[in-house]
């Protein structure tokens, strides 16, 4: 009876600075530690390698809304990251 499907939905949004591509969605899904549904908001940023020729695929997930603190210290994570 714990078995819920994971539905996910994404959309391309405005590119954020230093993206390739920007996409916004939701993962509905079970939390498997609460045993109840929940759903997580994501923004996955494709970004390149300066010095390489790489990309990555960064996700940001969690369950708070978009407007949440949360997502302010998810950009503060480009400050800090090389790439």
């Amino acid at each position: 009876n714990m078995v819920t499907p994971t539905k996910t939905t994404l959309e391309q949004i405005h590119i954020s600075p230093g993206d390739l591509k920007t996409f916004k969605g939701k993962v509905a899904m079970l939390d498997y530690m609460g045993k109840r549904p929940i759903i997580l908001n994501c923004m996955v940023h494709l970004r390149r390698f300066k010095d390489e020729n790489k990309t990555i695929l960064f996700h940001q997930l969690s369950p708070q809304p978009f407007n949440a603190p949360i997502w302010q210290k998810f950009k503060q994570l480009w400050k800090e990251f090389n790439y």
